[in-house]
């Protein structure tokens, strides 16, 4: 991997590292693509809780009742797709994800919610489920000692980040694949 490929992608775990930081970030709320239980793409909005560049891991919380904690039991492949359109930057990471329900990492994680990250978990509702009024949905909560239970925590691993900067002057695109060791780059037609 060339110098110049080291520095993009030290840049790129950074960009991401603050993503996860700065509820004002483009990248703090990335989509993310899953296979659905029928087969199909599946994609939705989800917010950056961490990310650890050591670990290749890239962080988000989501209810164990709703649709994409099913599909990533069935199928553990999940697509990032981040898009900074100040400096007109997409990337896409192709991750191995980990589910974590009751167990010390989910216990962890909850620890360090605040009240308001818990309330999410507090709705008596499963996510998707049909309901008769959404404001009244949103207001049936469970007890909060109950809520841990509707929190799950999905830690998934970076196997390949591609990269695209958009600009007058010419595009430029390059990936990375993690070989069990290392990250190996290339620099790629736009």
């Amino acid at each position: 991997m060339s110098e110049a490929q080291e520095e993009e992608l030290a840049r790129i775990w950074a960009q991401l590292t603050r993503g996860a930081a700065d509820k004002r970030s483009a990248l703090n709320t990335p989509a993310i693509a899953t296979v659905a239980t029928d087969g199909a793409p599946s994609i939705r909005t989800v917010v950056l809780r961490a990310v650890r560049p050591a670990d290749r891991l890239l962080q988000f919380h989501t209810d164990p009742r709703s649709a994409k904690f099913a599909e990533l039991a069935t199928d553990a492949r999940v697509s990032w797709h981040f898009w900074e359109p100040r400096q007109k930057v997409q990337l896409r990471v192709a991750t191995q994800a980990s589910l974590h329900h009751g167990d010390a990492v989910a216990r962890t994680v909850w620890g360090g919610l605040h009240s308001g990250g818990r309330r999410i978990y507090r709705q008596a509702a499963s996510p998707g489920g049909v309901v008769n009024d959404p404001a009244a949905a949103s207001d049936t909560l469970i007890l909060e000692a109950d809520a841990f239970e509707n929190f799950a925590v999905v830690n998934t691993t970076a196997i390949r980040i591609e990269w695209l900067h958009l600009a007058t002057t010419g595009h430029r695109r390059a990936h990375w694949v993690w070989d069990d060791a290392q990250w190996s780059g290339a620099w790629l037609a736009p």
